[in-house]
């Protein structure tokens, strides 16, 4: 069973985690509108940029 202060730090970890999950789909949209959307020309480093952004996000769900 587990005590209050664990509950706690767990809420804390969820929460910590699901707004860097926020970001990361938020940051992920705007690469995607750039990559595709606007008439930038640097779209290799937005694809670099998604493909960080997928490792960092497969990193951080695999904990």
């Amino acid at each position: 069973m587990q005590t209050v202060s664990q509950r706690l730090k767990l809420d804390r970890v969820d929460i910590w985690l699901l707004s860097i999950n926020v970001l990361l789909v938020l940051a992920f949209n705007l690469n995607l509108y750039f990559l595709f959307v606007s008439d930038e020309t640097q779209w290799l480093i937005v694809f670099w940029c998604l493909a960080g952004l997928l490792v960092f996000w497969i990193l951080l769900w695999s904990l």
